[in-house]
């Protein structure tokens, strides 16, 4: 297991950003086909196709695709700052397709999410009668990601 020191540990927003024009410039990536109705029209990027973040919003080519709280983004982007995007967006999409399995361990998978505390900074408070995802998980550190799909059964080499 890896100590909260380990950059692993450290996640997208607390690595190195580089300031631009005076805000903090953070680096995303495609962590599949990117293919949706963008703020400037359709977008069809291919996996692993590096993006920059300017405030609220994903930027390619100098134009922004969408904001980093969005749907398009959680589906087919994370952020990348560390080098671990690809990583953080296979273990998200895992994550959540482990928890969606209706089979005969569902529930007790839910369980061990709603009992763990360390998945509680992960859930959207608004919501007091199902789990939602926040977007802290979206931007979670490694190490964070590789010990809730523990949690859940996923065998992380």
């Amino acid at each position: 297991m890896q100590s909260r020191h380990d950059p692993l540990c450290l996640g997208p927003r607390h690595s190195w950003s580089v300031a631009v024009d005076g805000g903090t410039r953070v680096s995303y990536i495609t962590t599949r086909r990117a293919k949706f109705l963008g703020i400037n029209g359709p977008v069809n990027l291919p996996y692993g196709t590096k993006l920059d973040q300017q405030g609220r919003f994903v930027y390619y080519d100098g134009k922004p695709l969408c904001t980093t709280n969005s749907n398009s983004a959680r589906l087919y982007m994370a952020p990348d700052d560390d080098g671990y995007g690809l990583e953080r967006g296979a273990l998200i999409t895992t994550i959540k397709a482990t928890l969606d399995r209706k089979d005969a361990d569902h529930q007790k998978r839910w369980d061990k999410i709603w009992g763990a505390l360390m998945c509680k900074r992960y859930r959207n408070s608004e919501h007091q009668d199902f789990w939602v995802w926040n977007q802290a998980f979206y931007e979670a550190p490694l190490c964070d990601l590789q010990s809730i799909a523990r949690l859940i059964g996923i065998n992380i080499n």
